[in-house]
């Protein structure tokens, strides 16, 4: 048998030389593109290598869904799902191709298709084993199906503990980036983030399980890819909903020297600056925020912080019109159905819109427009009503039986509140409030808080509970109470500690 001719060998030399690079380059792409912070620039580029690489090896199931991945980082939503569903042709076991379309399914509002695919999954995940996106995408489902806040945070922590675990052992390099998938994690967060209060913990206060969950993620995230400025962002707002202001504000300053542009930092900020009671600076960010990107208008939170600057600043008409034009933007309406614009719509959590609810009542209320102050607070029952914010809601409508002079009616609707419910806290505080303030019954205020301690006994209950004695002059009950929020937790006396 002749040789082949030299321009032959040298051809398929070229061939596999070629394709040992593409595949080299598609490898580095999967690291890239889940480290980049969806910076476009950068998946252009990557998606470039991956296609050349699929031109080279059309039949290959793991190129299309990998496309189909980096189109849905950029938004692009019906070209992903076309090469998911060449990825199933390919492949029609494909599980990672089915996860991509579920997932394009959820944010395009297809709850019923994406239950039912999610469905099939979770009855085969035996024989395929446990994935973290397969709980994620079931959290962010029960999310907009307003399940239960317990079984949103259980898929999510089940997705985080599963997603670390593919972790374990492997050494820092290019596949540790591909399967840490930071973008992944910082999806996670922001589910998480949905469920916090919108508003900083007050000292002393420990920070929510959430936002622990939230911090331990985050620093593992911030300490591989330190670059990550979306991962410093969430940082900040982290510690600043644990009511760590100083760091959080150390942390937004580091994010807009990276980043200027960083609409929500400028927004993150000017809550800092609200907390702290400098009005003008916070007006001064919501600016800045603005003329960054000038879609945050139809952002609910930009609104909401621009109305809590004005009342603070003695403009209560004007925080009134700014709470109307909050509450007429497409994202203050629950999510659901299958909206064409849903994917442009700008949310906010189930607490921001509580907050947007409560805050238009009080200024009604500080207006002296308590008829208008009264059927908002009747608005926002009716909407919260079954929800995680309804204790909400019967706090701040405590507070208005309160204002009316009618004490038994707000000692009523907070009894109803039971330790295991979120708020529970708040509303012994405001009943003990009542009791010492209103009623002048010391003894009814003290018993609050030590309902608090044996209902739950923590370092801040027995905190709380110290300081109460304090307030009815009974320094020795005071002693003994603080010496007991010492052995609970004595690392919380020594300064700077954190709850994580």
């Amino acid at each position: 048998m002749s040789p082949l001719p030299r321009s032959v060998t040298l051809l398929a030399a070229w061939i596999a030389l070629n394709l040992t690079m593409l595949s080299f380059f598609y490898r580095m792409s999967l690291a890239f593109t889940r480290v980049c912070g969806r910076n476009q620039m950068i998946l252009q580029q990557t998606q470039t290598l991956v296609e050349r690489a699929f031109a080279m090896a059309s039949d290959d199931a793991e190129l299309a869904t990998e496309l189909g991945y980096q189109l849905v980082l950029q938004g692009k939503l019906k070209e992903a799902i076309k090469w998911y569903k060449t990825a199933m042709t390919l492949d029609e076991t494909s599980v990672s191709a089915l996860t991509g379309i579920i997932k394009c399914q959820l944010i395009e509002g297809h709850l019923e298709e994406a239950e039912q695919q999610l469905e099939f999954l979770n009855e085969i995940q035996q024989s395929i084993g446990k994935s973290g996106e397969l709980s994620f995408l079931r959290a962010v489902l029960a999310v907009k199906k307003h399940r239960a806040q317990d079984e949103v945070i259980h898929l999510l922590n089940d997705a985080t503990d599963i997603h670390f675990s593919v972790l374990q052992g492997l050494p820092l390099g290019v596949q540790y980036f591909e399967r840490l998938n930071p973008d992944f994690l910082l999806e996670i967060v922001k589910e998480y983030i949905g469920f916090c209060p919108t508003e900083s913990a007050s000292q002393g206060q420990p920070p929510s399980p959430q936002l622990q969950h939230c911090a331990s993620v985050l620093e593992t995230v911030v300490k591989t890819v330190p670059g990550l400025v979306e991962a410093v962002y969430l940082m900040a707002k982290v510690k600043f909903l644990a009511g760590d202001i100083d760091a959080a504000q150390n942390s937004i300053q580091h994010c807009l020297e990276q980043n200027p542009s960083h609409a929500d930092a400028h927004l993150l900020m000017a809550q800092i600056y609200l907390m702290q009671g400098s009005f003008k600076l916070s007006s001064q960010s919501l600016e800045l925020c603005l003329s960054y990107n000038f879609e945050i208008r139809e952002h609910p939170l930009y609104h909401l912080i621009k109305a809590q600057t004005q009342k603070n600043m003695g403009e209560v008409q004007e925080a009134i019109q700014t709470l109307q034009m909050a509450m007429s933007l497409p994202g203050m309406k629950r999510v659901g159905g299958s909206s064409k614009s849903r994917s442009k719509k700008v949310g906010i959590s189930s607490t921001g819109r509580v907050s947007v609810f409560l805050e238009l009542a009080e200024a009604h209320r500080l207006n002296g427009e308590q008829h208008e102050a009264a059927k908002v607070m009747q608005d926002a029952i009716n909407e919260f009503s079954g929800t995680s914010e309804e204790l909400r809601v019967t706090i701040a409508n405590a507070d208005m039986a309160l204002l009316r002079g009618d004490t038994e009616l707000a000692l009523s609707m907070l009894r109803n509140i039971t330790p295991e419910q979120p708020y529970y806290i708040q509303a012994k505080e405001k009943m003990a409030d009542i009791y010492l303030n209103y009623r002048k019954e010391k003894r009814l205020y003290a018993s609050c808080y030590r309902e608090l301690v044996e209902k739950l006994p923590n370092s801040h209950t027995y905190l709380l509970l110290g300081d109460a004695y304090i307030n009815i002059q009974e320094p020795e009950k005071a002693i003994e109470t603080y010496e007991h929020a010492f052995k609970e937790k004595p690392q919380k006396w020594c300064l700077g500690e954190q709850d994580w």
